[in-house]
């Protein structure tokens, strides 16, 4: 009887590693799968001639939106079934906002300034 009980808790304990180990993988593949597919996409769109400059939320699922196509910039509207050219703008007429490169940020520097403040 109690070595029936003792090859179950085993049994069951080890279930248990097996089911963290398999959630372990499968959060790791999905890491890098997402990663894989973010750095895709950046490639596929860095040398197109369709640009998103700007975005602004209007309301639930309506934004305006200035585009560059090519040479021209357009501002149009987009709702969840349309969208609409509301203007087409000279190059003068947008403030081009300089792309940062957007590197490593290292996340102990942001505790230590949390920790900081809240030890005073």
């Amino acid at each position: 009887m109690i070595l029936s009980s003792a090859l179950s808790t085993l049994e069951n304990v080890l279930q248990l590693l097996g089911l963290l180990i398999l959630f372990i993988i499968i959060l790791i593949a999905t890491y890098f799968t997402t990663r894989f597919i973010g750095q895709f996409q950046t490639n596929k769109f860095k040398n197109s001639n369709f640009k998103v400059i700007e975005s602004f939320k209007l309301s639930q699922g309506k934004f305006l939106m200035l585009i560059n196509i090519s040479s021209k910039y357009y501002v149009i509207a987009l709702g969840k079934n349309e969208i609409s050219v509301i203007t087409e703008l000279d190059e003068d007429d947008v403030i081009q906002v300089e792309e940062k490169e957007i590197g490593q940020i290292d996340f102990s520097k942001y505790l230590e300034k949390f920790s900081k403040k809240k030890n005073k």
